[in-house]
């Protein structure tokens, strides 16, 4: 078992797939490694004993992991706290990239994913790309599991990204919005707690909380379950 070409693979406390390199399949990224259908069981039982771990250290947690069913290790971290590395990106080409692959995944259940950027949106702004870029990853694959999907019968619905930029000052938003069922009042604080076992109502959102949070943005979540007036709006604010 050769350790010198482990994988390495990051997760964020409620065990989503934050980085996976070093030859880690990167289609994990932005979805929990137990829900992983080509994760080996001994990999998703390393993860959930790591995750344990951190949760009751109430800090970041790594570990050398050997697999039994494959010829190679795995480091296995759980961040705790989020480090931003601020670039010059261009939002455009950022979410353009990120967001191709949820497009296949869109049109093979007929529901729209619109990507909508402002004019006045610099063409660059400051930020930290790769991070963000994972956060509307996790809002979009919310969506696409709670929009109506589509059939030969009848269209799926509608999921918009916007961007907008406020220049005074001066920050950047970016909205995932979304015509599906809708998020009850009394689930919408549980969105963002994180434990083990805890059933996922909306996958990744206390970590997405958590990036924009070290961006010194903020969040907002928007919802509506009426029959005629019904989706939801989740709404990150960063300043650039």
């Amino acid at each position: 078992m050769d350790t010198a070409t482990a994988w390495h693979l990051v997760l964020t406390p409620d065990g989503i797939v934050m980085a996976a390199t070093d030859g880690a399949p990167r289609s994990w990224v932005g979805t929990p490694l137990a829900d992983l259908d080509d994760a080996p069981d001994d990999l998703k039982e390393a993860g959930r004993e790591l995750l344990d771990t951190a949760y009751h250290s109430a800090s970041s947690a790594a570990a050398l992991v050997p697999l039994k069913s494959v010829d190679h290790s795995v480091h296995l971290t759980v961040v705790d706290a989020l480090p931003i590395r601020r670039v010059p990106t261009d939002l455009r080409t950022l979410l353009g990239s990120t967001l191709e692959p949820m497009q296949r995944q869109a049109r093979a259940v007929d529901v729209t994913l619109k990507i909508v950027v402002e004019p006045d949106v610099p063409a660059s702004v400051c930020l930290d790309g790769e991070k963000i870029a994972w956060a509307i990853s996790v809002l979009v694959g919310n969506s696409l599991r709670y929009v109506h999907h589509g059939s030969m019968m009848m269209p799926g619905g509608t999921i918009t990204v916007r961007v907008a930029y406020n220049s005074s000052a001066p920050e950047v938003t970016l909205q995932v919005e979304d015509d599906g069922s809708g998020i009850p009042p009394d689930k919408i604080p549980v969105l963002f707690k994180s434990s083990p076992g805890q059933p996922r109502v909306g996958v990744g959102l206390p970590m997405v909380r958590e990036v924009v949070g070290a961006h010194s943005g903020h969040l907002e979540i928007e919802s509506e379950t009426q029959s005629f007036s019904r989706g939801t709006t989740i709404r990150i604010t960063v300043p650039v």
